[in-house]
């Protein structure tokens, strides 16, 4: 059994160090109107691979553990019944979707996501080391998007799942000032808000990390990690990601500051954030016409961007009206990874592929 254990810790820290890898094998192309759909291109990344050794493992442990389990009570009983039911609707879906084989694919995605989420849940970790593969994969990530941004280029790699993109490229996320065209950082993920997500979480659990820690080596290199992961998250200029840390480090600042009375952790959010304000002032200082657009959001290529959002938004709406205008359907959405073909059915069936979007609500986009 330990040694069954050992292989799922082993696995699942080198997922989460591999998650950002998005090489993939693609077995299926999709196209709409003679361009490439991505939302539905069906695909195997090689990280799959890896989660499902990782899968089987954990399940033959929980299995094995059942019996000794009997007697202990789960706390999370209301979670899985919402996520069992997210899991049934999702799958019913697939039976009314546009394209059946398309949800079907994005319900074992889901499957695989719910599956991961046992593993945390049901088997025994080290959450420590849970966390310090996470930040370990950021830290490449940000050193990977520093460098993306100091170069305005991010080289192709098939074996790294990298696309090529310039700033001179039509569809690539870029900031548009006096000056031109500015790349925002990617890393290895597909688009700058992703990787800002990412930083944002590795952030907060480096915090968390120093938090816990007891020995000055490791203190030491957690410090060492935080410059690069915080100009990371500079460079991808995600407004959603910064303003979620931000409201991250209030919510921390208020817990410790005004309700904790433990000194040490006072000490140690105080200096992380007085490293971070120095990071943004001197990206303030350098990169100051790009900060100011962005957060001002008054350029062309932003307000185009803010446009294209409340296109998303009114085509969700007209796609929830019709089903509800549907007496016979009112309760069914599109299926399961159909949101984008229901657009082109529905909707309007000229546009470019690369046109079709899914609305930038998780809430709206699963209701619809």
């Amino acid at each position: 059994m330990k040694i069954l254990k050992s292989i799922i810790e082993f696995f699942l820290y080198l997922y989460i160090f591999l998650l950002p890898w998005q090489a993939r094998i693609i077995w299926f192309q999709g196209r709409i109107n003679e361009g490439p759909w991505e939302y539905g291109t069906m695909s195997f990344y090689f990280s799959e691979f890896i989660l499902f050794i990782l899968l089987l493992s954990s399940f033959v442990f929980i299995i094995l553990t059942q019996e000794k389990e009997k007697g202990s009570k789960f706390n999370f009983f209301s979670l899985n019944l919402y996520l069992f039911a997210i899991i049934v609707l999702s799958f019913v879906s697939t039976f009314w979707a546009y394209n059946q084989y398309l949800a079907f694919y994005n319900f074992i995605k889901l499957l695989e996501g719910m599956g991961l989420l046992a593993i945390l849940l049901k088997v025994p970790l080290r959450y420590k080391r849970v966390a310090l593969s996470f930040v370990f994969s950021a830290f490449f990530q940000a050193s990977l998007a520093f460098w993306q941004f100091l170069n305005q280029s991010v080289w192709g790699n098939k074996w790294l799942g990298m696309s090529s993109q310039y700033p001179y490229q039509g569809g690539v996320s870029v900031i548009e000032d006096y000056f031109g065209r500015w790349l925002r950082a990617y890393g290895t993920l597909p688009h700058p808000n992703i990787l800002g997500g990412f930083l944002s979480i590795a952030l907060l659990l480096l915090l968390g990390l120093f938090f816990v820690s007891r020995e000055r080596r490791e203190r030491i290199l957690y410090l060492l990690f935080f410059p690069p992961l915080v100009s990371g998250l500079f460079v991808t200029f995600s407004r959603g990601s910064w303003l979620g840390f931000i409201l991250a480090l209030f919510y921390l600042s208020y817990l410790i500051f005004w309700k904790g009375q433990n000194q040490r952790l006072k000490t140690i959010l105080g200096n992380f954030i007085l490293i971070g304000l120095t990071i943004g002032a001197l990206f303030s200082i350098f990169f100051k016409e790009q900060l100011f657009t962005r957060l001002q959001g008054r350029a062309p290529l932003e307000v185009r961007s803010e446009e294209e959002r409340m296109i998303y938004f009114f085509q969700a709406k007209e796609i929830i009206k019709s089903n509800f205008l549907n007496k016979r359907y009112w309760y069914r959405g599109e299926g399961i990874g159909n949101y984008t073909l229901a657009i082109y059915k529905k909707i309007d069936s000229r546009l470019p592929s690369w046109r079709y979007q899914p609305v930038h609500n998780l809430f709206i986009l699963i209701w619809a």
